[in-house]
């Protein structure tokens, strides 16, 4: 019953802290934007954090061992309910003074700070606690970390099948109140029923920890993070950037924790044996993806898989290399630190620094490193070194240019008789390289497009167009001496490679002002400007910024909408079908919403336009004379409106794209 009990402590304060990272992050999107920044910041936090528990949990137990840390973990314990949840978190809107990180760091330290930090403790202490007290199970407290790592694994995957599909924000965080309420009235019951015994008798057997085994197990924990993050980025950027299957990857990293942690690990023979071919293969298909002649979810499972085995070799090296008891707490600080290493390097310092996604190759050779493998680690600094040259090889064009940042790698090529903006694999713009026909929009933004329709037919009196989204700056071609348009978008680079590499904006007829930041705070601080259509293009490619799309925001550009006008939004999605929230929005607001597609088709790109306008007359003109469809939120009765306080992706997969790959696998194998 004691073991249980403190398997359920272990168990929650994992849960919950798996939870609010994902909360807190979801509730910062509406007051920063959809920047990767917002994310990576929060990340990078949570890491920091973590590490900062587990360093002060270590000094602690190791100077007051743990009978005498008790007290102070029950002071930490109910430190939090003085701040949040003792009191209800409010995330305060408006311009920021300071840099986007340092505010994020700030807000998060004010609101979730005191919480999270004890949270980040509690594994340690149990894992301890357990070590010195006389339940049976006291000779591996290990166990209690692969009992951490399952709360963590069911925080995840409970939160978008269950929380976020059936709750709004502020419903998850009061039932996260009651949870922690019931963690700390656990915690007093422990105290009561599971005293400990004195350490002094562990002293005898101290002996000093190797320099290399310490390094060992940094570059492990540091290879597994790496791992997990680089595959989600491939995921994200060539491959499938589908949101829900990003949790696919971390679930895997903490399934290996899982698996080996527990009190009989499961490791298989033939992974260690087999490692120098493993990670070798990998190395491989690393570059033999970069053809991209393999269907997107079955490239995003033999990823995966592969992670799934590195990931297990190098928590079967950690568990098999862990140290004697009196250092337990020293390995989890190594862990730890590695972890947040590694998060640093994969987030912040890699996309600045490489315009490729070597950061697997990274994470290979910090398992190499960590296993020791001299010709491995060899072969994997070769690899990483001409990782340039092969993917130019492997490439069917020449880049013009290539540039990777935070939100991901534009690369700008010319095919034929035209120059192509991809960003990861979604086009982002295509111009004609023939100086007499530069001038023709192209693409999705066509005259012959929906919204080429809709901007040239005289439905609509159009003086002012917002453009939230740049891309190559095609639509720009739509303004006159009577029309001007404003561009929002996020990435500076962005405007640079636009300017540089594509004539739209030096051709455009009319006047074209370019604004740097999130469109929706930048919306915000533009009092009294207002606009005869708005039109959203800011969906990178098929991951969805909810903030941009929502009932909140679209209430936001209706404040910013003259009489008669619409906003339109391009929602070509191969994973989501976006039209049901679209026709909700309209419903909750008070307008009509339709949608049009078009197949590929001259100078028309296949694709789908969504629009809100209040006017019913130039509505039923679209409808009637243009062939749109309307959207009625009747329709879809099994779908919640989005706001800034609930959103889910689930209801609106388009399972269609995903089985179609199956049934291509299908008819591959027959």
């Amino acid at each position: 019953m004691s073991f249980i009990l403190l398997s359920s402590i272990t168990f929650l304060s994992a849960f919950l802290l798996f939870q609010i990272e994902l909360i807190m992050a979801k509730l910062l999107l509406p007051t920063y934007g959809g920047s990767y920044l917002v994310w990576g910041a929060c990340v990078v936090f949570f890491q920091g954090i973590l590490l900062a528990g587990y360093l002060f949990a270590h000094q602690w137990i190791t100077k007051k061992s743990i009978a005498g840390y008790l007290k102070i973990h029950f002071f930490l314990i109910l430190l939090p309910f003085l701040f949040f949840p003792g009191r209800m978190i409010q995330i305060p809107h408006g311009e920021n003074s300071l840099p986007l990180v340092i505010d994020i760091f700030i807000k998060l330290f004010l609101s979730i700070g005191p919480v999270f930090f004890t949270l980040s403790t509690i594994s340690l202490v149990t894992q301890s606690w357990l070590s010195a007290s006389k339940l049976k199970q006291n000779h591996n407290p290990y166990a209690l970390y692969a009992v951490s790592n399952l709360g963590s694994f069911a925080g995840l995957l409970s939160y978008p099948f269950l929380f976020e599909l059936f709750l709004t924000n502020h419903q998850q965080l009061n039932i996260w109140r009651l949870i922690y309420v019931i963690l700390a009235v656990l915690n007093l019951i422990a105290f009561k029923m599971i005293p400990v015994q004195k350490m002094e008798s562990l002293q005898e057997d101290r002996v000093p920890l190797k320099t290399s085994l310490a390094l060992q197990w940094l570059c492990l924990s540091a290879a597994g993070v790496v791992l997990f993050l680089s595959v989600t980025n491939i995921m994200t950027y060539e491959i499938a950037p589908v949101p829900l299957l990003w949790i696919i990857p971390l679930s895997i990293y903490l399934l290996s924790f899982v698996l080996n942690f527990k009190n009989k690990p499961f490791m298989p023979g033939w992974i260690s044996k087999f490692i120098f071919l493993i990670t070798s293969f990998g190395v491989v298909y690393y570059f033999t993806s970069k053809m991209l002649t393999i269907p997107a979810i079955l490239s995003a499972i033999a990823f995966n898989g592969i992670l799934f085995v590195l990931c297990m070799y190098a928590q079967g090296e950690l568990i098999r290399n862990k140290p004697r008891q009196h250092n337990l707490t020293l390995f989890y600080v190594m862990i730890s630190l590695g972890g947040f290493i590694g998060g640093i390097l994969t987030s912040w310092v890699i996309p600045v620094i490489s315009s490729n996604l070597v950061e697997f190759l990274v994470g290979l050779l910090l398992l190499a490193l960590g296993s020791k493998r001299l010709w491995l680690i060899v072969i994997i600094i070769i690899a990483i070194a001409f990782s340039s040259p092969i993917e130019g090889m492997i490439k069917n064009h020449s880049s013009i240019a290539k540039k990777r940042n935070y939100y991901g790698i534009y690369d700008i090529f010319d095919n034929r008789d035209v120059r192509i903006m991809l960003h990861g694999t979604t086009l982002h713009g295509i111009e004609f390289s023939d100086p007499k026909r530069k001038w023709i929009p192209l693409g999705y933004y066509s005259p012959t497009s929906p919204l080429g329709e809709a901007l040239t037919r005289n439905i609509f009196t159009i003086n002012r167009i917002a453009g939230i989204g740049l891309g190559a700056g095609t639509i720009a071609m739509y303004s006159s001496p009577t029309c001007s348009i404003d561009f929002y978008e996020l990435d500076p680079d962005v405007i640079d490679l636009a300017k540089k590499h594509f004539g739209y904006l030096t051709l455009a007829p009319g006047e074209v002002k370019l604004l740097v930041g999130d469109a929706r705070i930048s919306l915000e601080k533009q009092k009294g400007v207002f606009y005869d259509a708005v039109i959203v293009d800011a969906f990178g490619g098929d991951s969805i910024p909810t903030h941009l799309v929502n009932r909140d925001v679209t209430a936001l550009y209706k404040q910013h909408l003259n009489e008669g006008g619409a906003i339109f939004f391009h929602i070509p999605n191969r994973y989501f079908d976006l039209k049901p929230i679209l026709a909700h929005i309209a419903q909750d607001l008070g307008g009509y919403a339709a949608f049009k597609s078009t197949r590929n088709e001259g100078l028309t790109m296949q694709t789908v336009w969504g629009i809100i306008t209040w006017d019913q007359q130039k509505f039923s003109r679209l409808v009637h004379e243009f062939g749109w469809q309307p959207l009625k939120a009747d329709s879809y009765t099994s779908i919640h409106p989005w706001s800034d306080d609930y959103s889910t992706i689930l209801p609106i997969i388009r399972w269609d794209q995903l089985t179609d790959t199956f049934k291509h696998l299908d008819v591959i194998l027959k």
